[in-house]
């Protein structure tokens, strides 16, 4: 990114290197605490970076925060059961999860300069289908190889809502791109 040589450059990636730790071993809680405090380096010394640096730097901190979420919302998915009761999808917090999904996956579809990594894209996306944003979904460019398969699965997922079982449904787009 071009960093200015230092401690804020130094400290950025020390951080975001032990967050991805965390979160690998599902310490979500301190990681998001450890990108937080990032965050707050960045926002602090807005004066000493050049151009428009601090907002780059800021935007991909905040993107790395989203994706420790869409990990912990994932990883605490429940195992259903028969026996288990359904998952509540429109809490309040999983609404502003799928917001920040759809605001992180719009930075790419607009064109934007400064694009998330693969990876955040990628679980941005999984996050919505599993959420049931299957309309926002379906209306991404599926050129894009990261919204190919998610677009295929939201197709069949409301072709299933639709028609609740009265129609032979064709869910072979999606069983093609998943082998």
């Amino acid at each position: 990114m071009g960093l200015p040589r230092g401690i804020l450059q130094d400290m950025s990636f020390i951080m975001l290197a032990k967050s991805r730790e965390l979160t690998a071993s599902e310490d979500f809680e301190r990681a998001h605490e450890l990108l937080k405090a990032a965050e707050d380096e960045v926002h602090k010394d807005l004066a000493n970076l050049p151009g428009n640096l601090a907002f780059k730097l800021g935007r991909l901190v905040n993107w790395e925060i989203l994706l420790v979420s869409i990990i912990k919302f994932l990883n605490n998915w429940p195992v259903l059961l028969p026996t288990a009761e359904p998952l509540d999808l429109k809490t309040s917090e999983n609404a502003e999860l799928a917001s920040q999904c759809k605001a992180c996956l719009s930075s790419l579809q607009s064109g934007e300069q400064m694009i998330p990594r693969s990876e955040v894209l990628e679980h941005c996306a999984l996050a919505l289908l599993n959420l049931g944003e299957w309309d926002y979904l379906s209306t991404l460019d599926r050129r894009s190889l990261f919204f190919e398969l998610p677009g295929a699965f939201s197709y069949a997922c409301l072709d299933i809502a639709k028609h609740k079982g009265s129609k032979k449904i064709s869910r072979r787009e999606a069983w093609d791109l998943s082998k």
